[in-house]
């Protein structure tokens, strides 16, 4: 929620970011999140993945709660990168409590219910967020958020996680099939971050209500809470990397409609379809990884996750400069080439799987 927060903020925020500034302030936090995925990756397969988790949770909770009282842009700035470098930890640890705590099938039932927090998140970014901003101030969307991540923080101090620290074995963390695997991520990823970071503000620019543009924005994740309850049985049956292929080809479909239509209904009921898949596609991966690094998933995760989260540094760059030379529309059109350009790579990856 923290990374999605700003492009709802921004719009209301007495601060006045620029578009450039707005470019720092997604770039910097995704820049941050980035460069700590490897190394939390590969401490979560050396030490207890527990003390990465409460360490980055905490932290985030001081520098939301500074995010919250910044009183220029030049500060955000600074506290976004600070944010992404302190929540950067909590993926890839959380995926290797996760490997540790279930095994065999159970792990994709796993995998799919963390997997709530992601289409959660934007959901209560879209809802909550504006309504929060008009009637009490922007602020306290972070003083929020800080107080929720000290709170859930402080709920992990008592549990207690098996660990047994073992050497990490470079050749699955840079093999080719996760190589291959990371790379169409990063495609699906940089479409995906473009339509999360801008999709709201060109709904209103299309002249929907905020009302509207809240429900369509919130629609690109409803259905995935319904789709990461399912997960567990989805990959049961067709496994994570058909299920992951499926997936992206359908979502790459949906795209569509945020190039040809500016009709509400429509962009309503494709967000839904794409937050089904999105999310459905989520789960995949993690399963996926499980089955094919299991003892170091950490290290894989780390791996992959880097080059995915750095789509969304390049993401604003590239959405930015089509932007200013064309059109959203154009921006889509790029954006569903990096989408089904991902779904031939996976459908790649699925055969070398065979």
């Amino acid at each position: 929620m923290s990374r999605l927060s700003w492009s709802i903020i921004s719009t209301y925020t007495d601060l006045k970011p620029t578009i450039q500034e707005d470019l720092l302030i997604y770039s910097l936090f995704f820049g941050g999140y980035t460069i700590v995925q490897i190394p939390a990756g590969l401490l979560s397969d050396r030490i207890n993945p527990k003390v990465i988790l409460l360490t980055s949770i905490l932290s985030f909770s001081m520098i939301a709660l500074a995010s919250g009282l910044a009183v220029n842009v030049i500060q955000e700035i600074a506290f976004s990168f600070l944010m992404g470098l302190s929540s950067g930890w909590i993926y890839p640890a959380s995926v290797k409590v996760i490997s540790l705590s279930f095994s065999e099938r159970k792990a994709y039932y796993a995998y799919g219910f963390f997997s709530l927090s992601w289409p959660l998140s934007i959901v209560l970014t879209g809802l909550i967020i504006p309504s929060i901003s008009l009637s009490i101030g922007w602020r306290f969307n972070y003083f929020i958020m800080s107080a929720i991540s000290l709170a859930s923080g402080l709920l992990l101090i008592p549990e207690k996680l098996n660990f047994e620290a073992k050497r990490v074995k470079i050749k699955y963390v840079v093999n080719r099939r996760i190589i291959l695997f990371t790379l169409s991520g990063f495609l699906f990823f940089l479409g995906y971050w473009t339509l999360v970071l801008y999709s709201y503000r060109y709904l209103i620019l299309l002249g929907l209500s905020d009302y509207q543009s809240s429900l369509v924005y919130s629609s690109l994740a409803i259905a995935g809470i319904i789709s990461t309850v399912l997960s567990g049985k989805i990959l049961s049956r067709v496994g994570p990397i058909r299920s992951l292929t499926l997936s992206s080809l359908m979502y790459s479909f949906l795209f569509l409609p945020f190039i040809f239509s500016r009709n509400f209904l429509v962009l309503t009921a494709s967000s839904l379809s794409m937050g089904f898949f999105r999310f459905l596609i989520t789960s995949s991966i993690s399963s996926s990884l499980y089955d094919i690094a299991r003892e170091n998933i950490g290290g894989a995760i780390g791996f992959s996750n880097f080059a995915w989260q750095f789509s969304a540094v390049i993401a604003p760059m590239i959405a930015s400069s089509l932007l200013s030379l064309y059109s959203y529309q154009t921006m889509w059109i790029v954006n569903s080439f990096f989408s089904f350009s991902s779904f031939a790579l996976f459908l790649l990856f699925e055969r070398t799987n065979k």
